[in-house]
């Protein structure tokens, strides 16, 4: 998909950022106003490993074994198996996979009304008081759509078979490691795909990071499973520089899952 003029949309969103960090600064400067803001929690980064040879090289253990999966919220069984079944046929079971899927608008748990986000005036000022840091979980048990539930319970299913690792993409922290603790938000946007369009871009940089994912040497095979308003995040990464990569976007339709090869642009 592309967006005419976003590129202007999106030096405006700059400059309105800009703008706001400034008038933010000022207030936070003067003498009357003491505020501490802190940063949002930073997703995971590659952790490098020494590989047989001696060499480090950038690897990630694979979350797909973890317990956490085992004890999230209850799968959809037949969408999970579906799932399972469409990538045991499409892809080598030597091939390493790495499964992006997006968050959900229906959660775990209730979200403190400070976290509940309408504009990304909002998000480029949010403060996170240090006691809500008392609120985190690991974000693959934050989010509770049926379509999340069912991802994880294929990873249990593949983890046997392939070497599988996950990661998730939040609009609001960028791209996450399932296991990794966030402070329970919401974002309702009125315009949700422009909103975490532009939000991706300037605030948490997803389309680096998920740029870099892709790209990683350890990695054979990538699978997105982004809803709609996410997959808006592709349009911001270079086909080009992936196009020796195999990536497929998971999508779904009244026939079951089925796997589409991300072109080049």
């Amino acid at each position: 998909m592309n967006f005419e003029g976003f590129g202007t949309a999106l030096d405006l969103a700059r400059q309105q950022a800009a703008e706001e960090n400034q008038s933010h600064h000022e207030e936070s400067s003067s003498p009357s106003t003491t505020r501490r803001v802190l940063p949002p929690l930073p997703p995971d980064h590659i952790k490098a490993s020494p590989s047989s040879t001696g060499k480090k090289q950038n690897q990630l253990v694979s979350p797909g074994r973890s317990h956490q999966y085992r004890s999230a919220t209850k799968a959809d069984p037949s969408l999970a198996t579906q799932i399972t079944d469409l990538i045991r046929r499409s892809v080598l079971n030597t091939d390493r996979i790495l499964l992006v899927s997006s968050g959900t608008k229906t959660k775990s748990c209730q979200v403190d009304p400070a976290m509940k986000l309408s504009s990304f005036g909002q998000v480029m000022k949010l403060n996170i008081p240090q006691s809500f840091r008392k609120q985190a979980l690991p974000a693959s048990q934050f989010y509770a759509g049926p379509l999340h539930q069912a991802l994880l319970g294929s990873i249990v299913q593949l983890s046997t078979e392939f070497d599988i690792e996950h990661k998730l993409v939040s609009p609001l922290y960028g791209l996450l490691a399932p296991e990794k603790a966030i402070v329970p938000y919401d974002c309702t946007y009125a315009d949700k795909t422009y909103y975490i369009q532009v939000q991706m871009a300037i605030y948490n940089n997803t389309p680096f990071q998920l740029q870099q994912e892709i790209l990683r040497s350890d990695i054979d095979v990538v699978i997105l499973a982004l809803s709609t308003s996410y997959q808006v995040v592709l349009d911001l990464i270079s086909r080009q520089a992936i196009r020796h990569k195999t990536v497929y976007l998971l999508k779904m339709s009244s026939a079951g899952p089925k796997l589409v090869p991300v072109g080049i642009s």
